[in-house]
């Protein structure tokens, strides 16, 4: 049998931030020795692994960190997550203009901030009372609403620069920036699945969910929650991510390009995805998938050959993980994490037969 030989990762040209360490957790003392020898004294005798936790609140599509210096840390390292206002790296703030430390506004956008608070307001204090006749709505006046509004710009206390337009004859140089207060702050947070929450929480033990009432949530009622939100079958696919992610791939989603999973080497800013990860759940010794859980997406050849083409456009390739279910298991069992080591996963790589290279190749064997 002829062996598979694995295509190299394709490098981007440009790169604009360094590489840091692969995971959120400190995995050496240097970093730690670094900031001792900035101190005026020198205490490398108190600069033992310190280990950091971070703090998300759970939702009902994932996990949302809204800290900062959190969000750096587990996109920069590591590669968790994406911006809720950004397609990957969490930007928006970066590319915002800020003049004097205030970020600056046209006044078309700053009426759509009024607006969008005033009709959110509206919708929050609008209250149901329940009556033998039925529910009552009842909704707030024009007057009412203007006290409100009020109330939550002193409460925000953000403060934003609204450019006015030009008068005429004035330079176009001319900022013309007038200082106001924001009644709809927008701040950018990061979105984490399910899939990565519980492998920072549980696979490297750094994160910290809360739950709608701002409890935090343990490792096996985190689990039982991720099973209940989660549209898919949460034990195989988590199984799958971690199986590529302790193999020291960058695992991201590949919902655009019709896979479950992406592959990258390093993270998206260095190289391109490798494998467009397809992930199946089957029973063993049959390895088909079990017929209870969900028909098989590409189960036909004209489905097959249409992914096999986006994925060829976009220089990749067809990973099938297969995730393998014992017979014996439960329900029961995968009500907490223990039955990831009852899994086993397999690995297939789909490659299009081209008859001529085929036929080139034996060509050049016999001579």
């Amino acid at each position: 049998m002829a062996t598979t030989v694995l295509s190299e990762p394709r490098p981007k040209r440009r790169v604009s931030i360094p590489r840091n360490g692969p995971f959120p957790i400190p995995l050496s003392q240097s970093e730690e020795s670094e900031v001792s020898k900035e101190e005026t004294k020198p205490q490398f005798t108190k600069t033992a692994l310190s280990w950091k936790f971070y703090r998300g609140e759970l939702g009902s599509s994932g996990v949302k960190i809204s800290d900062e210096s959190s969000i750096n840390d587990l996109n920069f390292k590591g590669f968790f997550g994406k911006g809720s206002l950004s397609k990957n790296i969490p930007n928006f703030q970066r590319n915002q203009e800020i003049v004097d430390g205030l970020p600056v506004l046209s006044k078309a956008r700053y009426k759509r901030h009024l607006d969008q608070a005033k009709e959110h307001l509206r919708l929050s204090v609008v209250t149901k009372e329940s009556s033998k006749e039925g529910v009552k709505v009842i909704q707030l006046t024009e007057e009412d609403e203007e006290e409100d509004d009020v109330e939550m710009n002193q409460s925000e206390n953000t403060y934003v620069l609204v450019r006015e337009p030009n008068e005429p004859g004035s330079s176009e140089a001319d900022p013309n920036l007038q200082k106001a207060e924001d009644p709809l702050p927008v701040k950018e947070c990061l979105q984490l699945t399910f899939e990565e929450a519980f492998f920072l929480s549980y696979g490297l033990g750094c994160l910290l969910v809360a739950d709608e009432k701002g409890k935090i949530l343990d490792i096996l009622t985190m689990w039982r929650r991720f099973c209940e939100l989660s549209h898919k079958n949460f034990p195989a696919f988590y199984t799958a991510y971690h199986y590529f992610r302790s193999k020291g791939w960058i695992v991201k989603t590949g919902l655009k390009y019709g896979a479950d999973f992406l592959l990258y080497k390093d993270g998206p800013p260095f190289y391109h995805a490798s494998y467009s990860v397809l992930v199946v759940v089957v029973k063993e010794g049959i390895l088909r998938e079990d017929s209870d859980k969900g028909k098989d997406r590409h189960s036909t050849w004209a489905s097959l050959a249409a992914l096999n083409r986006v994925t060829l456009q976009v220089a990749k390739e067809i990973l099938y993980c297969h995730v393998i279910q014992p017979n014996g298991i439960k329900d029961e069992d995968l009500q907490s994490p223990n039955c990831i080591s009852q899994f086993q996963v397999q690995e297939i790589l789909m490659k299009r037969w081209v008859s001529s290279k085929e036929r080139e190749s034996e060509e050049q064997g016999e001579l």
